[in-house]
């Protein structure tokens, strides 16, 4: 499993992806990794391959009743950021988390770990990754903005 997530990492690092996201990728052994430095304050992002491989965002601020509202307010926006991305986002209000587990070019696939090559599964989660950053994680940051008003 280490060579797999060292592998994501190179790729990551090969287009031209911060290198600091990925200092964990080099001892995980676990089916499940987490992105450092995302630079998104009381948040976390995993890149997952329990199931059906993804990325997701976690909420994760030490009050459980605001992680709860800036959720609330980021599901609110659920329409709008699925029609920009192509493929409907992933709601977990339980563990207050935001995910991608579709490609938006072809989100009937589903992407499995031990079912596609590991380069096809490794290229979809740092394309998971990559859209969340660019369309999810600035809707976070305004609703924690909205919360903390």
């Amino acid at each position: 499993m280490i060579d797999f997530w060292k592998n994501i990492k190179l790729k990551a690092e090969e287009i031209g992806l911060d290198s600091a996201y990925f200092v964990q990728f080099e001892q995980n052994d676990g089916p499940l990794c987490q992105i450092k430095n995302t630079g998104l304050k009381r948040c976390k992002y995993f890149m997952d391959i329990r199931e059906e491989a993804g990325c997701f965002i976690k909420i994760d601020h030490s009050n459980k009743e605001w992680n709860n509202k800036v959720f609330d307010l980021v599901q609110s926006c659920e329409e709008e950021m699925n029609k920009n991305i192509g493929a409907a986002l992933s709601f977990n209000k339980e563990e207050c988390s935001i995910g991608l587990f579709k490609n938006p070019k072809d989100a009937d696939s589903i992407y499995k770990f031990g079912v596609q090559e590991e380069e096809e599964l490794s290229l979809h989660l740092i394309r998971c990754f990559y859209i969340l950053t660019e369309e999810v994680d600035h809707v976070i940051a305004n609703s924690i903005e909205e919360v903390y008003k």
